[in-house]
């Protein structure tokens, strides 16, 4: 098909979608390239680029209310119909379609703000700490991991690793193993079905994946500590983690706190525990905002957590910034312990 194909095409179908402009030469050249099934790559202007947003909220617009979905759009209040701003504002549509500036304006920001349901991201059960990696070698530096799972067995509460790569996760699996030696393995049995540590990252055959997660959400599961990349993600609800270790600095405060979050599903006490190092914090796929939390010590973890995930307008006080002064007394025991280690 030809240019003037195409145009030919879609000016029979302009009226159908209430399409209410003309294509522009670019847009022609990438319909006329797609159908002859050529890789395409396209980098509009700005302007260009909203329009084939536009067109395609109208064509989604015109199919929901065919499913007889009310829908709208908004977009420059002097372009828009008053029936529609006022069915806007009274929640009269099923579907509304807006870009994320728009909704940011005065006006809008009046109508949609004042009808969200909010919920602190917060996990108030999670303590929280960060802490310099000592050595570079993990027989030093999780010493008292490798001792923990040694001493307890099948009986050591269910432990998460997070590493940055791969080869981080082959590197402290083999750590452990090898320094654990038979006490790798349920009831010190020398058979792969048998082992305490297991790994889980993008790498890992699918059959794999499936019952290694299987297992893991067993309450007697014989798997205690799993050591995975950001494969183990969204969507893992193991309710019974006790402890989510990092392994270095985490990419950024969003995936950090949905990694930490794996733990204390059930309500119960748990361990957020990041060992970070030079290396990973100083990397250029490590966001600021993570990095600059990993750096400050003086200011509670959690507060600084809340003030970058949550919206301004529905900021809670749900954390006491004031620092333990000298309970004598253990983690968990006053509300300043159970927030963090800065606090």
């Amino acid at each position: 098909m030809d240019a003037e194909s195409v145009r030919t095409n879609f000016n029979e179908i302009k009226c159908s979608y209430n399409i209410n402009f003309e294509l522009k030469e670019e847009q022609i050249k990438v319909a006329v390239a797609a159908l002859q099934k050529r890789n395409i790559f396209v980098c509009f202007q700005q302007v260009l680029e909203r329009q084939c947003a536009w067109s395609l909220i109208d064509d989604q617009m015109s199919t929901l209310e065919n499913w007889n979905i009310k829908c709208a759009k908004i977009t420059s209040r002097s372009d828009m119909q008053k029936d529609v701003l006022t069915g806007i504002s009274n929640g009269e549509y099923n579907l509304i379609f807006s870009s994320p500036e728009s909704v940011l304006k005065p006006f809008w920001k009046k109508v949609f703000l004042g009808n969200i349901i909010f919920k602190s991201p917060d996990r108030p059960n999670i303590f929280i700490e960060i802490r310099k990696r000592d050595s570079t070698d993990f027989e030093i530096s999780l010493k008292w991991l490798i001792d923990y799972i040694r001493e307890n067995g099948v009986n050591s509460k269910k432990i998460v690793v997070y590493c940055r790569s791969i080869d981080r996760v082959s590197d402290l699996f083999l750590c452990l193993k090898d320094n654990l030696e038979l006490h790798a393995y349920a009831n010190q049995e020398k058979k792969a079905s048998k082992l305490l540590v297991e790994i889980f990252h993008k790498s890992t055959s699918e059959d794999s994946k499936e019952r290694i997660l299987k297992e893991f959400k067993r309450e007697d599961s014989r798997i205690r500590c799993l050591i995975a990349t950001v494969a183990l993600g969204m969507g893992l609800d193991i309710r019974d983690i006790y402890l989510v270790i990092h392994i270095g600095c985490p990419k950024s405060v969003l995936s950090y706190w949905q990694e930490a979050g794996r733990c204390a599903r059930d309500g119960r006490d748990g361990f957020s525990f990041i060992l970070y190092d030079n290396f990973t914090l100083s990397l250029k796929t490590t966001g600021k905002c993570i990095r600059d939390i990993i750096k400050n010590t003086s200011t509670c973890i959690r507060r600084q957590i809340e003030n970058l995930l949550t919206v301004d307008n529905f900021k809670e006080d749900t954390t006491d910034t004031k620092k333990c002064e000298g309970c004598d007394l253990q983690h968990y025991r006053c509300p300043s312990c159970k927030c963090c280690a800065e606090c």
